[in-house]
């Protein structure tokens, strides 16, 4: 056999085995998800969001409010009911509200536009007023509850800064999500600094792809970068796994570069300053809180917390940290999907809800 044909025959073989073993460990590690309804929404320029609903529980104190929940980068609406055990949105229906877990564009079941030519503030100007539209709509409330978590309080702080924000959100809790970085990380910045190869390159990075790939092999060693997501710890390996299957997504590369843009320069999104943002959080009277953790390298506790940008606002920060009474610091993903999760999360964001829930004013049931 010639050699060329050696190397032709080598490649194929080697690139079979690596989709057999993509598909395989993808299979393996993605359970069913069964939320109780599906939606569609559709936004302004076209794109279709699939949005899972999670019925209250009848006689639930919450008596229907609506709660809606926004996923981070790279991520979808399964976030918040990854499994029966680690579900914010179950923790929530069984109290009586009516949840809704978005797929914003490009991830979970919604849309992929063509070219992957989006951004954050797609999510922010398109995605969020046909979800909030189509919620009101659907449950006559007046006003929506907000759980964002790591990108999803971002998107949440863009819309509360609007005057559309006040009339929509009775609520907001935003779970890791660090307004600005400041100085932040050396290797984040770093990273940020790589963006403009990306776009030379693709206008969509892989991720989903690459995290399947190599979810096998998660947690073995726990060591850096696994550390920068988590406190391995508090984050069984068997759970990271089928997160990196069920949960993470591939991403447009604009949204990465303008989340890049707002570390390295301070910029919202869109170019303007994050301080048009901190003043319009500053305005608004809608409540909010912050939950943030220690050992959270993605979205540290000093780049999470909102009190100096809401004096007089009414406002909770709860920092999960052993010097704040904790029983360990608390990662990234610790947050959501954790061990300590349903203790020391989904508990006082059920009890902030509970307190606003008749700011929706939703007609009873």
């Amino acid at each position: 056999m010639p050699t060329w044909a050696a190397i032709l025959l080598g490649l194929v073989a080697l690139g079979a085995a690596a989709w057999a073993h993509l598909v395989f460990w993808t299979r393996h590690y993605t359970r069913p998800f069964t939320p109780d309804e599906w939606l569609s929404v559709e936004t302004t320029d076209g794109v279709r969001l699939a949005v899972s609903r999670l019925r209250p529980a009848p006689g639930g104190p919450a008596k229907g409010a609506p709660v809606v929940c926004w996923h981070g980068v790279a991520c979808n609406g399964r976030t918040f009911d990854f499994q029966p055990d680690r579900s914010l949105g179950r923790a929530l229906a069984a109290q009586g509200f009516d949840v809704y877990m978005v797929d914003l564009r490009g991830a979970g079941r919604s849309d992929r536009p063509r070219g992957w030519r989006f951004g954050f503030f797609d999510y922010v100007d398109k995605d969020v007023p046909a979800v909030l539209a189509a919620v009101r709509a659907r449950t006559g409330a007046r006003r929506v509850l907000w759980v964002g978590h790591s990108m999803g309080g971002l998107i949440g702080y863009e819309h509360l800064a609007t005057e559309a924000g006040a009339d929509d959100l009775a609520a907001l809790v935003a779970i890791g999500s660090p307004l600005a970085l400041g100085p932040g990380r050396k290797d984040l910045r770093a990273l940020a600094r790589l963006m403009p190869l990306v776009r030379m390159c693709t206008s969509m990075v892989p991720l989903g792809i690459v995290t399947r790939f190599l979810s096998p092999w998660a947690a073995r060693v726990r060591i850096y970068p696994e550390t920068l997501f988590l406190n391995p710890a508090q984050t069984p390996p068997i759970a990271l796994r089928h997160f990196m299957v069920e949960v993470v997504h591939d991403v447009s590369r604009r949204v990465l570069e303008e989340l890049g843009d707002r570390l390295l320069h301070d910029r919202s999104a869109n170019g303007r300053a994050l301080d048009v943002v901190r003043a319009g959080l500053a305005r608004c009277a809608v409540p909010t809180l912050v939950i943030s953790g220690a050992a959270d390298h993605i979205a540290p506790v000093r780049a999470c917390d909102l009190t100096p940008h809401r004096t007089g606002q009414p406002h909770e920060n709860l920092e999960l940290s052993v010097a704040a009474g904790a029983p360990f610091d608390f990662g990234h993903l610790d947050l959501i999907i954790g061990d300590a999760a349903p203790t020391h999360v989904y508990a006082p964001v059920v009890s902030f809800l509970l307190a606003r829930a008749a700011g929706c004013e939703t007609p009873p049931p």
